[in-house]
């Protein structure tokens, strides 16, 4: 899903993430962005980031025309 960075980081640029799941108060996010800025790191910091529903609804519109994008993949096997 794209998102803006601006509710997390402040900044007003777009974003991509991984939408690993969700529950009725959180969407989770993989996120490999998330490591830059905090110390230590390790990479499990940036799987299954819990950020409220109400906020990511918030942050997946993007700019003033608040446009969305998401990318579907299916599991199935052709």
């Amino acid at each position: 899903v794209l998102i803006s960075q601006y509710r997390i980081y402040g900044d007003k640029i777009p974003h991509w993430v991984v939408v690993s799941g969700f529950d009725d108060r959180f969407v989770y996010v993989s996120d490999p962005d998330i490591g830059e800025d905090h110390e230590p790191f390790t990479g499990s910091d940036c799987l299954s980031v819990p950020i409220l529903r109400h906020e990511f609804d918030l942050m997946a519109r993007y700019g003033r025309d608040k446009l969305q994008a998401a990318v579907f993949i299916d599991k199935k096997a052709r």
